[in-house]
Formats: C-alpha cells, sequence, structure tokens
C-alpha cells in the first residue's frame, strides 16, 4: 500500500510535531508501505533553516526508505503573530503543487495531512480526490482556537469566518483525528461526525525511556547530589509553555539549596527567558540536548514541570508529556482539573492552577519533601505511560484506521457504476 504525507515539519528536527511526524512516516515503511512526505526543511524550534538546507528552494531527500520533497519556507527569526502566518501561508502555498504533483505520479491509497499547518491541509484532500486515495486529518493542535485565545488574531468578524474555513477543511477529509479525548471532541464540536473523528495518541517507546537508566552523569554536570531534587523542563521555549513562570517559581524558592531548575530548549521566549533567570544560582539553562540522550536526560529528574498557559487548554497535547511518564517521575502540570492534560497525568502527579505561581512553588516544596508520596507518583506515572503510550501498540491501531478509511474509499468507488446503471 502506498501512503502520502504532508506534513510542515520532520527530521532532523527532533521535539513535538516533527519526532511524531517522522516515526510514524518511517514505521509505516517498516511495515512494508511506501512512503513519500511531501514537507518543509527542517527549522523547529531554533527557527532558523537547519545546517545544510534551503529554505527557497525544493529539494529530495530520502531517510530511512521514505522519500521526501522538502518545499519553499518562510522562516521569521522572531515568530509574532502576524510573521507565523506569512510562515504558515509559505508552506501552504509551496506546498500545494507539490503534494498535488506527488499523489498524480504516486497514485497512493491514502493521503494524511498533520496539522499544523491546516492551511496547507486543502491541497491534501484535493490531491485525495483526485487520485481516488483515502484522505485523513491528523490535528496535532488547534492554530485557530490558540491564536484567538492568546489574542493573537482580534477581530469577532475575521475570527467567525476563519472558523467557518476551519470547519469546511475539516469536511473534506474521509477521517480526523487528533491525540487526545477532549481534543476528539472539540473535532466533533467543530462539526466533524462522530463516525469520522477517532483518537490518535501521540506515544512514546517505553522500552527506550524508562526509570532504569542511569542519569547519574547529567547530576554530576550539573553539581546536584542525591538528596538534591532537580525540577526539569525540557522542549520548545515559548509563550504557548508558559516557561517564564519556572522562572518566576525558582526567584521564589532560591533560598531553597536543595532545589535546582534545570530548563532545556530553544524558541522565541530563550532571549526572554535568560534575561529573567540572571542573577538566580538555582536556574540551569541549556540548549536542546542530543535526542539519544533524551531519556537520560528525563531521569536526571526528580520532578518533572509542565507549564501550561489556560489559553492552550485541551487545544493542545504537549508532545513531551509522554516522556515524562515514562521516565516514572512526578509531573506537576499547571493546568485545570478536569482539562485533557489533568486526565492524562491523573494519579502522576500534581496540578496547579495555570499563572498560580505561589501555588506552584508549594506544589515543588510539598513533593520535594514527601518521598513517600513521590515514590507512588513515579508508580503510578510509568504505568499510565505502558497502558496509554506504548509506541507499537498505538501505530498499529492507527494503521488499522488507515486501512478502514482505504477499504471505505474502495467501496464507494465500486458503488457508483452500480448506482448509476439503475
Amino acid at each position: 500500500m502506498r501512503l502520502l504525507i504532508q506534513t510542515l515539519n520532520y527530521a532532523p528536527d527532533e521535539i513535538g510535531i516533527p519526532k511524531y511526524s517522522t516515526e510514524m512516516a518511517e514505521w509505516f515503511a517498516r511495515q512494508g508501505w511506501e512512503v513519500r512526505a511531501v514537507t518543509a526543511p527542517p527549522y523547529y524550534p531554533q527557527w532558523r533553516v537547519g545546517q545544510g538546507y534551503k529554505g527557497w528552494a525544493y529539494a529530495r531527500e530520502t531517510r530511512n526508505d521514505v522519500s521526501l520533497l522538502r518545499c519553499p519556507l518562510y522562516v521569521p527569526a522572531h515568530p509574532s503573530g502576524p510573521k507565523r502566518l506569512v510562515h504558515l501561508a509559505s508552506f501552504a502555498a509551496t506546498s500545494a503543487p507539490a503534494v498535488l504533483a506527488e499523489a498524480v505520479r504516486f497514485q497512493p491509497d491514502a493521503v494524511l495531512a498533520v496539522a499544523p499547518n491546516l492551511m496547507a491541509a486543502p491541497a491534501a484532500a484535493l490531491a485525495a480526490k483526485l487520485t481516488g486515495a483515502a484522505s485523513i486529518l491528523h490535528v496535532q493542535d488547534f492554530e485557530l482556537d490558540i491564536a484567538l485565545r492568546m489574542g493573537l488574531m482580534k477581530g469577532k468578524g475575521a475570527a467567525g469566518l476563519l472558523a467557518a474555513v476551519e470547519r469546511s477543511i475539516m469536511r473534506g477529509f474521509d477521517r480526523v483525528s487528533a491525540p487526545a479525548p477532549a481534543m476528539v471532541a472539540r473535532l466533533m464540536d467543530k462539526g466533524v461526525a462522530p463516525e469520522r473523528a477517532f483518537l490518535f495518541r501521540n506515544w512514546c517507546d517505553t522500552d527506550v525511556i524508562n526509570p532504569d537508566r542511569d542519569a547519574s552523569s547529567y547530576r554530576q554536570e550539573w553539581g546536584v547530589g542525591e538528596d538534591d531534587i532537580v525540577l526539569l523542563y525540557s522542549g520548545n521555549l515559548s509563550e504557548k509553555q508558559g516557561v517564564l513562570s519556572l522562572v518566576e517559581a525558582a526567584r521564589h524558592l532560591a533560598d531553597k539549596p536543595n532545589i535546582h531548575f534545570v530548563i532545556c530548549g530553544a524558541g522565541p521566549a530563550k532571549k526572554k527567558l535568560a534575561q529573567a533567570a540572571q542573577g538566580l544560582s538555582n536556574v540551569r539553562l541549556l540548549p536542546l540536548q542530543p535526542i539519544e540522550r533524551l531519556p537520560e536526560l528525563l531521569c536526571a529528574a526528580d520532578i518533572h514541570l509542565l507549564p501550561q498557559v489556560p489559553a492552550a487548554a485541551d487545544l493542545v497535547l504537549p508532545s513531551k508529556l509522554s516522556g515524562m511518564l515514562a521516565s516514572g517521575r512526578p509531573v506537576i502540570a499547571t493546568v485545570a482539573p478536569g482539562s485533557g492534560i489533568a486526565q492524562e497525568i491523573d494519579d502522576g502527579g500534581l496540578l496547579v492552577a495555570p499563572g498560580d505561581v505561589t501555588a506552584l512553588c508549594q506544589a515543588i516544596v510539598d513533593l520535594s519533601a514527601d518521598r513517600a508520596r513521590c515514590a507512588i507518583m513515579r508508580r503510578n506515572a510509568r504505568q499510565r505511560a505502558e497502558t496509554n503510550w506504548a509506541k507499537d501498540a498505538i501505530l498499529s491501531g492507527f494503521e488499522a484506521r488507515v486501512k478502514e478509511a482505504i477499504r471505505a474509499k474502495q467501496a464507494t468507488k465500486q458503488s457508483k457504476p452500480a448506482e448509476v446503471s439503475s
């Protein structure tokens, strides 16, 4: 069978959506599928085109049996709201002819579009229609809703128009998926029929990331002892993640010499984060760590921190959560009870109201002092990862959904001549 994927992000970018799009494509290739992907050059989360790639030209390459066509992309060094829109529009414009041409040449059985970038998805739906392929849209986050909630887009008229366009795009696909139950419910709120909407979780390789990893080298590098508490955040550094609240918490806890904040990553908020952390000896800022050291990094933590701003609630499921849980460490998340993230963490950590730095500090102090409670949460976190985030089980389930969509499409095509003749 043949699968054509349209995704803005792909390897060698390593965190967030690129990780999942890449691992999914390569998993399908290992199962015997012919896989092609229309994507962009790597740029995330540093917001600059990766070394050895060009942002202004089409280019082909093959990675682990997946054939890639990389499309020109505008990458702003400082991605403000308007610049992000131009960034997304540039991929929509350059990937549209590419995905249509690839579909005609490749004749796929299924076309999969990954959002973000929803703006580019209509071309994937059209490519599927032209070739008779099944069309699937996977929504990793609700771009429009996040932009509206965070004030990046203003005006009720424009918001209403864009919401109508969003619903129209989603109705153009045979199947639409999302990585969290709350997000699937939101798909249906947006008009996706229940029989067309389904859950396609992000995943974690629980054999690679496990609590027994030796993380002593990181802790030695950081100069922390066995009785010290390491609070870790690793991932994209942006306003949407609410990472500045971590520095505020560190400032409040500067008198606790055994509590250390380690923040790893890259992104548009990195400079502001570094400025805010000046003079704080309990904060260590690190660049993105090599992907091969990620399991060790996650297990170097005693507690994981998952800050989120209220505007992003139930509009995105942070990809980093799977690794946090798999490492068997408690998670303190700044989310409301009952939210999708809260349901995923359950009894594997603590919840704190978004924006309440005092409550965040209290949760850190309380959990740091209660080793017995930590041990229970460690077991619970690991169990949730093994139950809900196992890689092969999730991808096998998704493959079954794709095959079902293909069969349904083929059955529809076969029934049309009979309807005409009758």
